[in-house]
């Protein structure tokens, strides 16, 4: 990041690359989470959410998707960086699911990539109440102590690989034309991580909720969902109407080369310049809902059982506290650096 202070603008996470630059394939390397926290010297938080306060604290969110579906603050508005004693910190979680043992590869990389329980995957991966948890996608463990079952031969032939993270960052120190915004997360179903989808074959999407009564007003100038292989979309409501919906794109299973079948690669903005704002006020109902694909075949997936552990459902929120209805901001150009 940038020294001194600055407005961040944009923010774009062009995800897991070789040592080259060069983009790896997700069906190689898959980008499972990679969160953004503000953290002073001490450690302690600077950015704390005001829905999932603890728990859902990063300032940004990177996923397959962010590629093409990168968080873009209207003309006018950005978050303020303090030259002061903050700190980004990293949480990353990255999954290889190359030269994996059984006869389906696709499904071998659907229960690696959604922490399916099986021993080794992880010092906390220990029983099957760990299943679908982030305990089987290796939390907290060191080199080489959560792996998922791999064909040996195939393995030993593809060797360690050494990959990096790469992000892009607009900002500009003009912060006189810069409107201040906040971040947050509303997450389904109640502020939680992670959850787990299982198959119904009677009512083949399903739907996860949460809702908080807002304590202060706002104006919501940029919205964008976060949903994992399986969902369909995210959206807002305000006191039971729909305000914006955020939709999941999918490749066809034919598609090659850039496009990665079986992945989501963009999620549209749900409120932006062209959109919004959204106006909240206290005591206004504001409810995420998000839907999940849960039937047996489903023809965005090359594999599919209709059960998708370790889910997720965000929308991410920059918004102006206690702004005016219609307040836009300067819509002035803001020169990045």
């Amino acid at each position: 990041m940038p020294n001194g202070t600055f407005a961040i603008t944009a923010f774009r996470a062009e995800g897991v690359v070789e040592e080259s630059g060069k983009r790896v394939p997700l069906h190689q390397v898959q980008l499972h989470a990679w969160h953004f926290y503000l953290r002073n010297k001490a450690g302690k938080p600077v950015h704390t959410d005001p829905f999932c306060p603890l728990r859902l604290d990063q300032l940004f969110e990177a996923a397959p998707e962010s590629l093409l579906s990168p968080i873009a603050f209207p003309h006018g508005y950005g978050y303020i960086m303090k030259d002061d004693d903050r700190q980004f910190h990293s949480t990353i979680n990255l999954i290889r699911t190359e030269g994996l043992s059984g006869s389906d590869a696709a499904r071998a990389a659907k229960e690696c990539a959604e922490c399916y329980y099986a021993p080794g995957k992880g010092p906390k991966c220990t029983s099957p109440a760990a299943n679908g948890t982030l305990a089987c996608c290796g939390e907290e463990a060191a080199d080489g102590q959560a792996t998922c079952a791999t064909d040996t031969a195939a393995a030993a032939a593809l060797g360690n690989r050494t990959v990096q993270l790469r992000y892009t960052i607009q900002y500009t120190r003009h912060l006189w034309r810069v409107t201040p915004l906040q971040t947050a997360l509303l997450s389904a179903p109640g502020c939680e991580p992670f959850f787990n989808v299982l198959r119904n074959d009677t009512h083949l999407e399903q739907r996860f909720n949460y809702s908080v009564t807002m304590k202060f007003d706002a104006s919501v100038k940029f919205a964008i969902g976060y949903l994992r292989p399986g969902g369909i979309n995210i959206s807002m409501l305000v006191n039971g109407r729909r305000a914006c919906t955020s939709y999941a794109s999918y490749p066809p299973l034919t598609s090659t080369g850039a496009a990665e079948p079986g992945h989501i690669t963009q999620m549209s903005p749900c409120i932006d310049a062209s959109e919004g704002p959204v106006a909240l006020r206290i005591g206004d109902q504001v409810e995420v809902e998000a839907w999940y694909f849960a039937g047996r075949n489903d023809s965005r997936l090359p594999f599919s059982d209709g059960t998708h552990l370790s889910a997720a459902a965000y929308l991410y929120l920059g918004f102006e506290p206690d702004a005016p209805i219609r307040d836009m901001g300067s819509g002035e150009e803001v020169e990045a650096s």
